[in-house]
C-alpha cells in the first residue's frame, strides 16, 4: 500500500552503486492484501492476497495473466516452488496452520542458496 491508498506491488530500481531508486506501482489490485510472493523461471510472479483468498500471477511488465481462486477467508499467506521440477506450489494458509501442496504451471526460480 502506499500513502494515496492504492492496494498493490512496487517495483523499486536499484542503481549499480546499490542504491534503491524511486518506487512505481508494479501490479495494482482493487481490494485484498498482497503478502507474500514468488517468481517463476519465466519471470512471473506469483502474488499472495491474503484478504482476497487468491494468487495472482502477473508478467515482468505487471499484466495480470490469471488469479487462483481459495474459499473466502481461508488466510493464504505465502507460497513457494518446490519438487523436483519446482512446478510444485506449496502454500500455507494462516487461519488453519496449514499447508496446501498443487500442481503449477511452470517451475519456480531456486532460491540462490540452491542453484
Amino acid at each position: 500500500n502506499n500513502l494515496m491508498g492504492e492496494i498493490g506491488v512496487f517495483s523499486y530500481p536499484i542503481g549499480a552503486d546499490g542504491k534503491v531508486g524511486e518506487g512505481k506501482m508494479f501490479v495494482k489490485f482493487a481490494s485484498g492484501m498482497p503478502d507474500g510472493l514468488a517468481i517463476a523461471e519465466s519471470g512471473n510472479l506469483y502474488i499472495v492476497l491474503n484478504q482476497g483468498a487468491k494468487i495472482v500471477v502477473a508478467n515482468s511488465a505487471g499484466k495480470i495473466l490469471r488469479e487462483i481462486e481459495f474459499p473466502r477467508g481461508s488466510g493464504v499467506t505465502n507460497l513457494c516452488f518446490g519438487g523436483a521440477d519446482f512446478k510444485t506450489m506449496y502454500i500455507t494458509v494462516g487461519t488453519k496452520g496449514t499447508v496446501y501442496k498443487m500442481p503449477g504451471d511452470e517451475p519456480g526460480l531456486k532460491l540462490f542458496s540452491h542453484r
